[in-house]
């Protein structure tokens, strides 16, 4: 669809207001309320939605405002002389479609008088009580969407912010991309790819740092396990063998790594290390980064973002440099997302995972300033219209129409952000270029 267009807003001053008979019975009040709504969305143009007429959505969004006019009208009526009509006001709440037009998505009617607004203050004593009862309950929650994403207030400059957002979003990837080519230039180097390997598998890097020196490490750990097909099968059946209270080597390997997911991860460095074909440190940085996807001790946020993109990057170019750049995107994001969110993504304790994260947290616009509301309008402005759930499962994505601000409010949630992100990093100009 591309960027919506900056349409201006409809004029409904002369339909704001209307003189009108305020009937105790609320079927006949509400028809008069819908032929007034009527008038609104033919000023409007506003189609049906999910086959309801706009009208009919509208008067659904004003129930409590009727609720009140209807306690107001007999008292009002009273103090108001032998007419019964009376000046009703209609409040207006704006939203935008996906092209930028305007609707309206909710309205409030009232009256002005004395009478009214003290029935009013009347009604909210009752509808205080059950207020405070449901914020005493919530008061232990925190309302993260209201506070990182206010979009109700940026309505009237929407499709603006998309651009200022993109523009946003687009130097945040390129400060990724930047390091990550100078990164990659490592894997030249004979002895940052063992210790590369080691910080991502995670094998052995606890216990075994500082016992062996340099590329040695592994090697010693491999002739100490013996066959590797034995060592990897116990290290599938870990948690059996354990429990049977059978396999010193299983014992060992417990105490060796975090668990099963390093054992296993480190079985396949083991049998890596034993072919002649590479070095050392090649076979080393290979093995880790094929665990990429899986990243052991890797939070929740990090694990997901990474399964999803992570068969990007490998169909994009099977090769080291692009599984490195894959690792180091996620991470990115995360950084980015905790800051721009608020959220808890993890904390990264090896240096090539912290140094991106720390990355993108720095180019992440903080809650509350100038940037941050737009970026993330940006991200959601890009979900509606991308494939972001990882993979090749998007061939036959259609995308959504998303209104503005009700379903980026419903659809709005860090995992999309991320994944929105993650997203636009993982195209082959970044992961080889």
């Amino acid at each position: 669809m591309g960027t919506p267009i900056h349409y201006r807003k409809p004029d409904l001053s002369r339909l704001s207001s209307r003189q009108m008979e305020i009937s105790t019975n609320r079927r006949n009040l509400e028809w008069d309320l819908h032929e007034w709504m009527a008038d609104v969305v033919r000023q409007t143009k506003q189609p049906p939605e999910s086959g309801s007429r706009p009208e009919t959505i509208l008067l659904a969004t004003a129930q409590d405002s009727i609720d009140v006019l209807m306690q107001a009208a007999p008292t009002s009526m009273a103090l108001g002389g032998p007419s019964r009509k009376q000046t009703v006001h209609a409040q207006f709440v704006w939203g935008r479609f996906p092209d930028g037009s305007w609707y309206v998505r909710a309205v409030s009617f009232g009256v002005d008088v004395g009478a009214a607004q003290l029935q009013l203050a009347r009604q909210r004593v009752i509808k205080q009580r059950a207020l405070d009862k449901a914020e005493t309950q919530n008061a232990q929650h925190m309302h993260l969407r209201q506070i990182v994403f206010p979009a109700e207030s940026h309505v009237e400059t929407w499709t603006q912010e998309i651009d200022r957002g993109k523009t946003i979003i687009l130097s945040a990837i390129d400060r990724a991309h930047e390091h990550a080519k100078e990164d990659a230039k490592t894997l030249q180097n004979p002895v940052t790819p063992v210790d590369m390997a080691l910080d991502m598998v995670g094998a052995g890097v606890k216990h075994l740092k500082g016992e062996i020196p340099g590329g040695k490490k592994l090697e010693k750990m491999a002739e100490e396990l013996g066959h590797d097909q034995r060592w990897i099968y116990e290290a599938e059946n870990l948690p059996q063998i354990l429990a049977e209270g059978r396999g010193a080597g299983a014992r060992h390997l417990a105490d060796l790594y975090d668990g099963i997911d390093y054992a296993i991860g480190g079985g396949k460095v083991v049998k890596a290390m034993r072919e002649d074909e590479k070095s050392t440190g090649d076979k080393l940085l290979e093995s880790g980064l094929e665990l990429s996807g899986h990243i052991p001790g890797a939070g929740p946020f990090v694990k997901t973002i990474a399964g999803m993109m992570f068969d990007i990057a490998i169909s994009s170019d099977a090769s080291r440099v692009t599984k490195l750049r894959s690792r180091c995107y996620v991470y990115f994001v995360a950084g980015y997302i905790h800051k721009l969110a608020l959220t808890d993504t993890g904390v990264p304790g090896r240096k090539l995972d912290k140094k991106y994260f720390d990355l993108g947290a720095a180019a992440a616009p903080p809650v509350n300033s100038p940037g941050s509301v737009p970026a993330q309008i940006a991200l959601m402005h890009y979900a509606s219209e991308h494939y972001t759930d990882g993979g090749w499962g998007g061939f036959s994505y259609r995308k959504e129409d998303w209104h503005f601000p009700e379903q980026y409010f419903v659809k709005w949630s860090p995992e999309l952000l991320g994944r929105a992100l993650a997203t636009q990093l993982h195209r082959r100009e970044y992961l080889l270029g």
